[in-house]
């Protein structure tokens, strides 16, 4: 619902500066190129502002996420604690769900980076004239979401490793209590037969 007011007030603000630089170029001495080439400018800023809106928010859940997971990673190095297992598990799971939001985020990009449609409807000067783009002609839009599709699958990637991290250190603390748990039956097994 937020996004679609975010794009329907970017499309409102699109459309009035349209107007209002339709109105400018009749009173000055613009070339049409010149003015196209601006306004097609502008509409490449409100789409990459969305892009960097939702790249901006995986980016500040995961600086507030991955401290979190390494100071508690450093405690359980330091002591194996039951405190510190529950509130491992408790990151390990926010994480998960951050790793599938990353995952979301990069679906959709490919998505419209696999549609012709959706790309070249991206270029709403076009649309608005009523002259939309047809074919593979939309190559500024598709190397705009690429970028954000790499900044999005690099987010991903750190999740991966630290979702590994996480793994490798539960491996190790269970390691370290089954070879308690054995030093525990060797005792018994001991005191048992002495």
């Amino acid at each position: 619902m937020m996004k679609t007011k975010k794009l329907i007030s970017l499309n409102l603000i699109s459309s009035m500066i349209f107007k209002e630089r339709s109105e400018t170029r009749r009173s000055a001495s613009i070339s049409s190129c010149e003015f196209w080439l601006a306004y097609r400018q502008l509409l490449t800023i409100n789409q990459e502002a969305i892009f960097k809106s939702s790249l901006k928010h995986l980016k500040i859940t995961q600086a507030n996420l991955l401290p979190q997971i390494e100071a508690n990673l450093s405690k359980l190095d330091a002591e194996v604690s039951l405190d510190s297992l529950k509130n491992l598990l408790l990151l390990k799971n926010e994480l998960t769900m951050f790793r599938k939001q990353t995952e979301m985020v990069s679906e959709m990009y490919s998505l419209v980076l696999r549609n012709e449609d959706d790309l070249n409807a991206m270029y709403l000067s076009d649309t608005q004239l009523k002259k939309p783009r047809t074919g593979p002609n939309h190559h500024e839009v598709e190397y705009l979401l690429e970028h954000y599709l790499c900044l999005v699958e690099e987010i991903s990637n750190v999740n991966k490793t630290t979702m590994m991290t996480i793994q490798s250190t539960e491996s190790l603390i269970q390691l370290s209590l089954d070879t308690q748990r054995n030093k525990l039956i060797q005792f018994e097994i001991r005191a048992t037969l002495a």
